[in-house]
């Protein structure tokens, strides 16, 4: 009883980080603090720590995300229109050159 929930636990640790995954979307609107402050609080429910997983740079017009868990990029680009924007680019792992 005892290993088989360890296995569980492990299971479930590492399944969870296996499916984290960085990601750089190019959003072109972007160019002020309240820009920032909208991505932030639309995919804070995607990361594991809004001040650190969520980075935007508006000189470059990005958001970099270090996700908790797997996000499709409809559900990426569902998240940046209700802030008010349209995404131009996304970019995952090993791609991501930044």
């Amino acid at each position: 009883m005892i290993k088989n929930s360890l296995t569980i636990i492990l299971f479930s640790f590492f399944s969870s980080n296996i499916l984290a995954e960085k990601i750089l979307v190019t959003v072109p609107g972007m160019v002020c603090q309240m820009c920032v402050k909208g991505m932030q609080k639309e995919f804070n429910s995607v990361v594991k720590n809004a001040k650190t997983d969520i980075q935007v740079n508006l000189k470059e017009k990005t958001v970099l995300l270090k996700t908790k868990d797997l996000i499709t990029d409809d559900q990426i680009i569902n998240k940046v229109k209700k802030v008010g924007y349209t995404v131009s680019k996304i970019l995952r792992g090993s791609k991501i050159t930044n």
